[in-house]
C-alpha cells in the first residue's frame, strides 16, 4: 500500500491531458479536412473528439477511488472506454447522421490514437516518477535502521536461489 502522502500529481496530469486533447482535436480535424470533409463534418468530428476526451476525467477523481496503485489501471480502462466510444461515435456520425465515412473515420480515429499515446506516455512517466520516490524512501528507511539497502522488485543480482 502506498504512503498516504504519495500521490499522483493531478494538476500535471490534467495539464498534459488538456494539451493532448487540443492536439488530438487539431490533428483529427486536419486529417479529416485532408479527406475532403465538409464543414459540418469537421464540426461533428470536433464535438466527437471532445466527448471522447471527457473519459480522461476519470483518472483525476483521486483517492479513495483512484490511488497511485490503481492509476495505471484507471488510465488503461479510460483508454479502452475512449476507443469504444469513438467507434460508437463513428457509427452514429456515418450511419445515423449520414456523414461521409472516410473523413469521419480517419479524423476520429487519428485524434483518438494521438490522445491514447499522450495519455499512455503521461501515465508511464508519472508512475515511474512515483516509483522512483517510493524506492528512494525505502532506501532511506533501510539506511536509517541500519539494514542493507532494499533491492528493487524484479532486479536480479545474477545469483541463483
Amino acid at each position: 500500500m502506498a504512503e498516504p502522502d504519495l500521490k499522483i500529481p493531478q494538476g500535471l496530469y490534467a495539464a498534459i491531458m488538456i494539451g493532448g486533447v487540443v492536439l488530438s482535436v487539431i490533428l483529427g480535424l486536419a486529417i479529416a479536412s485532408q479527406q475532403e470533409g465538409a464543414t459540418g463534418t469537421l464540426v461533428s468530428i470536433g464535438i466527437a473528439l471532445g466527448l471522447c476526451s471527457l473519459v480522461a476525467l476519470v483518472a483525476l477523481v483521486g483517492p479513495p477511488l483512484v490511488t497511485p496503485e490503481r492509476f495505471g489501471l484507471v488510465v488503461l480502462g479510460s483508454t479502452a472506454a475512449r476507443t469504444m466510444i469513438s467507434v460508437l461515435l463513428i457509427l452514429v456520425l456515418t450511419h445515423v447522421q449520414g456523414l461521409a465515412k472516410r473523413p469521419v473515420a480517419y479524423g476520429v480515429m487519428s485524434g483518438t490514437f494521438v490522445l491514447l499515446m499522450i495519455e499512455a506516455a503521461a501515465a508511464v512517466w508519472l508512475l515511474a516518477k512515483i516509483d522512483r520516490v517510493r524506492a528512494l524512501r525505502l532506501e532511506l528507511q533501510s539506511n536509517q535502521i541500519g539494514n542493507p539497502p532494499a533491492k528493487a522488485v524484479g532486479v536480479s543480482d545474477g545469483s541463483r536461489a
